[in-house]
């Protein structure tokens, strides 16, 4: 009986021993497949993250875009406003230029003179005489003049020129002069 018990164990054990083998053989093949999965985990790690830092990449350079077009339309939009009104503001000075005793008219006028300063609005007065510069003046024609120092110089000022933020909103309309010699020896 005892051999037949002993038997039976015997064969529970050898058949324990080779499940066990089994197991071990098969880590160890999974351990191959591991090495070369760990690799490609690795690997494909490596290519999200890259992708990741792309993708943030482009939207923060988005981000920035976005606001600096936000900014560039805000900053159009008023300052074709501020330029509807420096022709109103053109015909206040006219009107003061005619009556300069009339309060209403100095009122209305020191408004847009408030408005324009605190938007950042500036008046480059023109004057005749100035060389002219055409960053900042608009010549609407040219004159002839018999004086030969106002060649090439401003003769006539129709409107000065104001600048937003540092970038001309209006230019200066003005008048050339131009010496003619020819004028001068009739």
């Amino acid at each position: 009986m005892d051999d037949i018990n002993g038997g039976k164990n015997q064969n529970v054990e050898e058949s324990s021993i080779n499940d066990k083998n089994e197991e071990i053989n098969e880590k160890n093949t999974d351990s191959k497949c591991d090495c070369s999965e760990v690799d490609a985990l690795k690997l494909a790690i490596s290519d999200f993250k890259d992708k990741y830092l792309r993708i943030l990449a482009e939207f923060e350079n988005y981000k920035k875009r976005s606001k600096k077009e936000q900014i560039d339309v805000s900053y159009h939009i008023e300052a074709s406003l501020l330029k509807e009104f420096l022709g109103i503001n053109d015909d206040f000075e006219r009107a003061l230029s005619i009556d300069s005793n009339n309060d209403g008219l100095k009122s209305i006028k020191s408004r847009f003179d408030e408005i324009f300063k605190k938007r950042g609005v500036v008046k480059i007065k023109t004057s005749v005489g100035d060389d002219f510069d055409f960053n900042i003046h608009e010549a609407i024609s040219s004159e002839d003049t018999n004086d030969k120092n106002l060649d090439g110089k401003i003769v006539k000022v129709f409107a000065d020129a104001f600048l937003f933020n540092s970038k001309v909103l209006r230019f200066a309309k003005v008048v050339i002069g131009k010496y003619n010699e020819k004028n001068n020896e009739k």
